[in-house]
């Protein structure tokens, strides 16, 4: 008998958990639960059906071996593209140069996507009829021996553990934590597909302009464009494509031409961050953006909301209660987490930098290859670890 089990259901009982959310935090961990003997699941998704919405992300080793770990690797890569190099350019023209990933291990090293091409994949395992779509939570009670949830549906259920993988806006954070958690970055981004023609760049690269930056990478015929810039406010209101135009002008090259050759539909946003000194209770749980939503520029936030199903599905099967596993869950992911926004916090500064002086650094250091290369390796090697 599984030992967290609660419910009083005979002799086959199982530990029943509520994943509120389905997208990439959510999707990996009903992934790994879906492979779990003694737990049950079930999953409401806000959503009336998945939109193929948002941007390119980059999925480094650490993201890469989850990936791994729930045998769609292969199906994601297929969808991207696994670069060797990076190519950084400053729109002045001063820096214009080239890193190569090192080999480290037997997988790739980078794993560039559209996040909705990855959505696709985590969701390939889990049956559609596990996910009740136009659903969310509107109350959440914690108990010591349970956790009884209200639905929009009117319905009322009791669950062993309620996680919020229900993003940036997270309902259950909302009903479960106190305190202010979201924070509006002055930063708006939008990500698009373009021809990936003879101008675009066959190496997957960053363009750096005064307090923006876009990051173009080839998938097969088209090329994605992601770009950021900061727009001097801090507003939660929809970027504009006049916005846009304005960014890609000032970043040069080939930049305002990519636009004009946009294949679909433009996406638009603004980034908003989550801090929070704890992320849980005894029977709650946050995953993924929910938790800690990290600025885009650093390029890991799938990453970590990839990490994070992956450990609290591994804790639940291996820990004697609920609690335990909870705590375990936090613990280990901690500081890691805290780490990846201290990085986000520095390359925000430099990356997207206003001031002459601290272009200036960020420049020199874009010319600086073999100093990068070896802060590469050694990034890539404790993500690997």
């Amino acid at each position: 008998m599984n030992a967290m089990a609660r419910h009083d259901t005979g002799s086959e009982e199982r530990t029943r958990v509520l994943v509120v959310g389905c997208g990439i935090a959510g999707g990996a961990l009903a992934a790994f639960l879906e492979e779990r003997a003694g737990i049950e699941y079930d999953v409401v998704e806000v959503a009336d059906a998945f939109e193929r919405i948002g941007y390119g992300v980059s999925l480094w080793a650490n993201g890469v071996s989850v990936l791994d770990d729930l045998d769609v690797l292969e199906d994601v890569t297929e969808r991207g593209t696994t670069p060797e190099k990076i190519r950084l350019r400053t729109a002045s023209g001063r820096a214009d140069s080239t890193l190569e990933l090192p080999a480290i291990g037997a997988g790739p090293q980078l794993v560039a996507v559209h996040r909705a091409d990855l959505h696709d994949a985590l969701l390939v395992g889990i049956p559609r009829e596990r996910i009740e779509f136009g659903t969310t939570v509107t109350a959440v009670r914690e108990e010591p021996d349970a956790v009884t949830v209200e639905l929009t549906t009117g319905e009322r259920r009791t669950y062993d553990l309620v996680v919020g993988a229900d993003g940036i806006r997270s309902a259950v954070r909302e009903h479960c934590f106190e305190g202010e958690q979201l924070r509006h970055s002055e930063t708006a981004v939008w990500s698009f597909w373009t021809d990936a023609d003879g101008s675009f760049p066959e190496v997957m690269t960053s363009v750096s302009g005064p307090s923006t930056e876009a990051f173009l990478v080839a998938i097969g015929d088209r090329g994605l464009v992601n770009v950021g810039t900061k727009r001097g406010v801090e507003a939660d209101e929809k970027p504009t494509t006049t916005e846009l135009r304005r960014a890609l002008s000032d970043l040069g090259w080939i930049l305002p031409e990519t636009l004009e050759r946009r294949r679909g539909e433009l996406f638009a946003d603004t980034v908003r961050e989550v801090s929070m000194d704890r992320w849980v209770s005894d029977r709650i749980a946050l995953v993924g953006d929910a938790a800690h939503a990290v600025h885009p520029i650093a390029g890991m936030g799938a990453a970590l909301a990839l990490e994070d199903a992956r450990a609290l599905s591994r804790w639940l099967a291996s820990l004697a209660t609920v609690p335990a596993a909870v705590d375990q869950y936090y613990l280990t992911r901690r500081e890691p987490v805290r780490a990846v926004q201290r990085d986000a916090a520095l390359m925000e500064r430099f990356v997207l930098a206003e001031s002459r002086f601290l272009r200036a650094i960020r420049d020199g250091l874009l010319t600086a290859t073999p100093v990068l290369e070896r802060v590469l390796e050694r990034r890539l090697r404790e993500l690997a670890a």
